[in-house]
């Protein structure tokens, strides 16, 4: 009996614009919120928290590591960059954390580039899974920044970005096109 080999599926141009634009609206608020917590003090950076990993410190630490693992994973070739034990805030500065994200973003964006690069008929399984690990980058980094924004309001933090409305955010751009009055109520309603 032959085995028949399932065709993988495929995605479009299209949808790698949407994971172009996912990581750069995760860049840009990942950016302003950790710039907010840059500027507090000690006892703010370790203020506990019934939420996230406690501290806004721990939760930024916790994302910007697992930034950095699945950023690696999502290489053509994964380096298999290894998780390590919250160091705590007397060990690690924000302005670290901060370069650290900067590099895994930047990186981010060439593995993304790699993947598109990719001859569409050798766009396999592993393919589709490296691309995921990008997107999930994104989901993870807006359920934590929500964590962090809920705890710096509670601080008294103000002028603090929504950190989740991707919608808004990348709908901006075309909704200041020259659109006829009459169609922004209907693209409002997408």
């Amino acid at each position: 009996m032959e085995t028949v080999k399932k065709e993988p599926a495929r995605v479009g141009p299209e949808y790698h614009d949407i994971v172009l634009a996912l990581l750069q609206y995760e860049h840009r608020c990942t950016e302003k919120i950790s710039a907010k917590i840059a500027l507090l003090s000690p006892e703010n950076l370790t203020r506990r928290f019934p939420i996230g990993h406690g501290t806004l410190h721990a939760s930024l630490y916790h994302l910007v590591a697992v930034t950095e693992k699945w950023t690696d994973r999502s290489r053509p070739d994964p380096t298999d960059v290894i998780g390590k034990t919250y160091p705590g805030p007397g060990k690690i500065t924000v302005a670290e954390l901060r370069r650290r994200y900067r590099t895994a973003a930047d990186q981010m964006l060439k593995n993304l580039a790699a993947l598109n690069a990719t001859n569409p008929k050798l766009r396999d399984d592993l393919w589709l899974i490296k691309r995921n690990h990008l997107v999930h980058i994104t989901t993870h980094g807006m359920h934590h920044r929500a964590q962090m924004i809920n705890m710096l309001k509670q601080i008294g933090v103000r002028n603090l970005i929504e950190g989740g409305d991707f919608g808004g955010w990348a709908n901006r751009p075309l909704k200041n096109r020259r659109i006829k009055p009459n169609r922004i109520s209907k693209i409002d309603q997408l």
